[in-house]
């Protein structure tokens, strides 16, 4: 490897050379065009669901003959319905749990027909009675 560098030639002005001034000396905003696209003819819908099956192309729609997953206890981890509630509660609770203990927790709510934040409330007062405690600090209430 030499200890020399390459010139690289500042004092050159590059648009006044013979080659730059005839490489566009022809080009205006006119002669840009985008290319012709070629049509097609539109294809039928039962076409493409014909090839999408040959294919095994997995599609994204809901299937309506799919079965409603529900809360059954002992069938292993199973989509529970959504709870959306305005409710006052804003603090969240992660805890770990074992799988069975959150699908009983789930069970519980459904079958109950209460928001996670009610089972857990109701919980927890039914754990201080069992065990003969009080917390020191009473419960404020839901938000005025």
């Amino acid at each position: 490897m030499s200890k020399s560098r390459a010139a690289i030639p500042f004092d050159e002005d590059f648009s006044q050379t013979s080659d730059f001034t005839k490489t566009f000396e022809n080009v205006s905003p006119q002669t840009f065009r985008p290319e012709a696209v070629a049509t097609t003819a539109p294809v039928s819908v039962a076409k493409l669901t014909q090839v999408a099956a040959a294919s095994g192309f997995q599609s994204r729609e809901p299937n309506s003959a799919a079965p409603h997953l529900s809360s059954v206890p002992g069938e292993g981890r199973s989509r529970r319905p959504r709870r959306i509630y305005r409710t006052g509660r804003n603090t969240p609770l992660n805890i770990k749990a074992r799988p069975h203990e959150v699908d009983k927790f789930n069970w519980i709510c459904t079958q109950k027909n209460w928001v996670q934040g009610v089972t857990l409330q109701n919980a927890l007062l039914a754990l201080e009675e069992k065990l003969g405690l009080t917390y020191p600090v009473e419960d404020p209430g839901p938000p005025s």
